[in-house]
């Protein structure tokens, strides 16, 4: 359609240099027509503003165009960022908690191939892979990527791929035996995880202690895990773990006797004496 330059309101200006705006619209002169159509939704009678190829608009503007060819847009939402991802006019990005990894090794390649990358050097196959790899879908930031061993330890080259990648993470499960998201968790949220299932740890656990009770749990039947975290077997690194309480909780379920006064190495000598 044909629309008087008068009705229509600018929208995002387009990044193109002056130079480029002013050489095209010599081009064209105040005579020509705009061939290439302006994008514009309607905005109320005879108003319109522009969603789409800004570049050709700021070209009309610089020419003096009275009348300008144009592409009116449905009204529904998604139209504008449908127009300028046609129009070349937003950067691409591509969801990485979800992303295959065809679309993985899309998006670094195009990365690889702007002037300038800081990502030169690196091997994009390995990035790949270990993109794939990843619990990708629970991160909530890309410096997991960091601790991948792909090449991409942080600063700039981190930085490059925020231009291509967002996330929109899932919560972490509350329990899980996957080791790719133990890893991922802090101290603090495995030994909360651990409690939950009932698994006894020893006094001060290490992250891999944690990691590795939790990738591989001690089987229990589920009534019994959720009535009691007390262990089955005499293992003196469990019965370490517990306290006072726990022991003497575990001494009354199997019968024994006379150790009201006792502390907890004598406890612990007691519960491992009475299966041995």
């Amino acid at each position: 359609m044909l629309l008087s330059f008068d009705e229509i309101e600018p929208g995002k200006p387009t990044e193109a240099h002056d130079y480029i705006i002013q050489f095209a619209s010599k081009k064209l002169g105040p005579e020509g027509r705009n061939w290439i159509p302006v994008i514009v939704r309607e905005n109320g009678p005879d108003r319109y503003q522009v969603i789409g190829n800004s570049f050709i608009y700021a070209v009309a503007a610089e020419a003096g165009l009275d009348k300008v060819w144009c592409i009116i847009a449905d009204e529904r939402p998604e139209s504008i960022e449908i127009t300028q991802a046609l129009a070349q006019e937003i950067q691409p990005k591509t969801n990485l908690s979800t992303a295959s990894r065809d679309e993985i090794a899309s998006a670094l390649d195009y990365l690889m191939k702007q002037p300038g990358t800081p990502l030169k050097g690196i091997r994009v196959a390995s990035v790949v892979a270990r993109l794939d790899e990843a619990p990708r879908e629970y991160w909530q930031d890309l410096k997991p990527i960091a601790k991948l061993s792909c090449g991409i330890t942080g600063g700039a080259k981190l930085k490059a791929l925020e231009q291509v990648f967002y996330l929109t993470p899932q919560p972490i499960p509350e329990i899980t035996t996957d080791i790719r998201l133990l890893e991922m968790m802090s101290a603090t949220d495995l030994k909360t995880m651990a409690k939950k299932q009932g698994i006894a740890l020893p006094q001060k656990p290490t992250k891999s202690d944690l990691v590795k009770r939790l990738s591989n749990p001690p089987e229990a039947k589920p009534e019994l895990a959720s009535q009691s975290p007390l262990p089955e077997k005499n293992d003196l690194a469990e019965l370490e773990a517990m306290n006072l309480t726990q022991l003497k909780a575990m001494a009354k379920e199997r019968g024994l006797t006379g150790y009201s006064k006792f502390k907890k190495p004598e406890m612990i000598k007691l519960l491992a004496a009475s299966s041995a």
